[in-house]
C-alpha cells in the first residue's frame, strides 16, 4: 500500500507514485498502518467533495492525472464523451471555452463542427446507460457501445468520488477481459493514449494559434503606422 503525506489517502496498488489529486509523491506504509489511515475518517479529498469542490474543469485534471496525460485531444475526448451524457444537451458547445481558447484556435473549430454534428444527429436517448446515441436505420442502442459508456462512466465517477483508489485493479481486470472478448475497453482507451503524437499537436496547435494572433495584430496596425508615416 502507498499513501498521500498530505490528503492522507491510501492507494491499494504499488504501480502509483504520485497522488491522483495533489501530485504529492506517496510514501509506502504497510498494511496495518494503511488499513488505521483508512479508518482515521475523511480524507482532505473526500472533505473537498462534500463541499462540492469538483467542478467540469477540475474533473478533467483528475482524469489526467490518473491517467498520466494532459493533452488537448484528451480533454477534448472527455468534454466529448461528456456531452453525450444526458436525454437533453446541458451546454452549448462539446467543450467549454474558457481562457485557453486563444492558444487552441484549431480546436475552436473542431469544436463547433464536431457541436453541429451532435446536434443534428444525436436524438436518440439509451436510459440503461444515460447516453445520446445515433440511430441508424431503425435499430436500437449497440450493446457494446452501450456497455463501454457504463464503463466509462463508472471509471469517471470512481475518480471524481475518490474510490479509484481501490477499485483500479478491478477496472484493470474487467478491461483485459474484455479485450480478450474482442470488445472496446473504456479504460484500455484512456490508458492508451498515443502521449508523443498528442503533445506534437499541442505544440502545433499552440504554434498556429499564435501566429494567427501575431498575424491579426499586425493586419490591424499596419494601416495606423501607414497613417503615421505619411505624415
Amino acid at each position: 500500500m502507498k499513501k498521500c503525506p498530505k490528503c492522507q489517502i491510501v492507494y491499494h496498488t504499488e504501480f502509483r507514485t504520485t497522488c491522483l489529486y495533489c501530485d504529492c509523491g506517496l510514501v509506502s506504509v504497510d498494511v496495518y498502518d494503511g488499513l488505521r489511515a483508512i479508518g482515521e475518517g475523511e480524507s482532505e479529498y473526500e472533505r473537498s467533495i462534500d463541499r462540492g469542490a469538483i467542478g467540469f474543469e477540475y474533473l478533467q485534471y483528475l482524469l489526467g492525472s490518473y491517467f498520466r496525460i494532459r493533452s488537448m485531444p484528451f480533454y477534448y475526448m472527455f468534454s466529448r464523451q461528456e456531452y453525450k451524457k444526458g436525454e437533453k444537451y446541458r451546454r452549448l458547445l462539446v467543450q467549454p471555452l474558457n481562457y485557453t481558447a486563444a492558444i487552441k484556435i484549431p480546436w475552436i473549430f473542431v469544436n463547433l463542427i464536431d457541436t453541429i454534428f451532435f446536434r443534428i444527429f444525436y436524438h436518440e436517448y439509451c436510459p440503461d446507460c444515460g447516453y445520446k446515441y445515433f440511430r441508424v436505420a431503425g435499430e436500437g442502442h449497440d450493446p457494446d457501445e452501450c456497455a463501454y459508456n457504463k464503463e466509462y462512466t463508472a471509471i469517471v465517477e470512481a475518480i471524481r468520488n475518490g474510490g479509484i483508489v481501490k477499485d483500479e485493479m478491478k477496472f484493470r481486470r474487467e478491461s483485459q477481459e474484455k479485450i480478450k472478448q474482442g470488445k472496446r475497453s473504456a479504460y484500455k482507451d484512456l490508458c492508451s493514449r498515443k502521449t508523443k503524437f498528442e503533445f506534437f499537436l499541442d505544440v502545433a496547435t499552440i504554434t498556429f494559434s499564435i501566429g494567427i494572433i501575431h498575424y491579426a495584430i499586425a493586419r490591424s496596425i499596419m494601416p495606423i503606422f501607414a497613417k503615421v508615416y505619411q505624415f
